[in-house]
């Protein structure tokens, strides 16, 4: 998908790979050969730790952030996160996607 002009489109591949660098950083990208994601329609970030009670999950909505820390919900979104591992690219790989989509953006 195109947002914002050849210029943002140049631009956002260098951002992903920057964020990849930094030591906490994790960028998966999905295959185009991949049907569907689950979770794909929604922004979700998961924060976990060493007590799984203490888990949430925020999900940013149109109002604003949403944060979820019940069992059930919990639940769901470690099977949403599940699922979604089994689909994307490893961090590696990844990596190398963008490389080739940046270069091939350059042209």
């Amino acid at each position: 998908m195109q947002f914002g002009g050849p210029a943002v489109l140049r631009r956002q591949p260098a951002g992903l790979l920057d964020q990849s660098e930094r030591p906490n950083g994790r960028i998966r990208a999905v295959p185009f050969d991949v049907a569907t994601v689950p979770g794909a329609g929604e922004n979700h970030t998961p924060a976990a730790g060493p007590i799984p009670e203490l888990d949430t999950v925020q999900v940013d909505l149109t109002h604003g952030p949403e944060f979820l820390h019940h069992g059930c919900e919990l639940r769901a979104y470690r099977g949403v996160m599940a699922a979604m591992e089994q689909r994307v690219m490893s961090a590696e790989v990844s990596r190398d996607f963008i490389h080739r989509v940046l270069r091939k953006l350059k042209g």
